[in-house]
């Protein structure tokens, strides 16, 4: 008897990261880095592999500056995938983040999130799936956490949650 094979119950083959870096149209990083000067300054490491060693720093909880230079250098291959970000050297990484200006990083996010309070996201091209803005309650939130930058989809649940918890006997 032939054995079944058992199906992955992954939704999707790609990692968190390029799940992440497919909402963010193609043009959008390199107008804002032309918009806030940020790519006259860039020579072999782009904004665009900036932004995606930072995503990669955040959603990896990493360290320090060795840890994401050097599991981005082992993954060398599938970060190429991600329309084209190169490793970076602990040098280029420590002295972009020094150097270029943070509003590129501001008006990104600015930007990302108007388009998930107008539910325009995704692109077909990508196979990323649009959703709709009314399942999240943006408005109603407060940014908080350690950098009080990202405004928490679940922070009324969480609030919430405190709330019973600390009231039970």
């Amino acid at each position: 008897m032939k054995k079944q094979i058992q199906p992955i119950p992954t939704v999707s083959n790609y990692t968190i990261l390029r799940q992440l870096s497919n909402l963010i149209p193609p043009h959008l990083v390199p107008k804002l880095a032309r918009e806030t000067g940020v790519a006259d300054h860039e020579r072999t490491f782009s904004s665009w592999s900036q932004t995606i060693a930072l995503m990669f720093a955040h959603l990896t909880h990493a360290i320090g500056l060795n840890d994401v230079c050097d599991a981005l250098r082992m993954n060398r291959g599938s970060l190429s995938a991600l329309r084209g970000a190169t490793p970076p050297s602990r040098n280029n990484l420590s002295y972009a983040n020094k150097h270029r200006d943070a509003t590129l990083a501001e008006r990104l996010f600015w930007a990302m999130l108007a388009q998930v309070r107008t539910g325009v996201i995704g692109d077909k091209r990508t196979g990323v799936m649009g959703y709709s803005s009314k399942h999240y309650v943006l408005e109603e939130c407060e940014p908080y956490g350690r950098d009080d930058s990202i405004c928490d989809v679940s922070a009324k649940r969480a609030i919430y949650r405190e709330r019973t918890v600390r009231d039970l006997p």
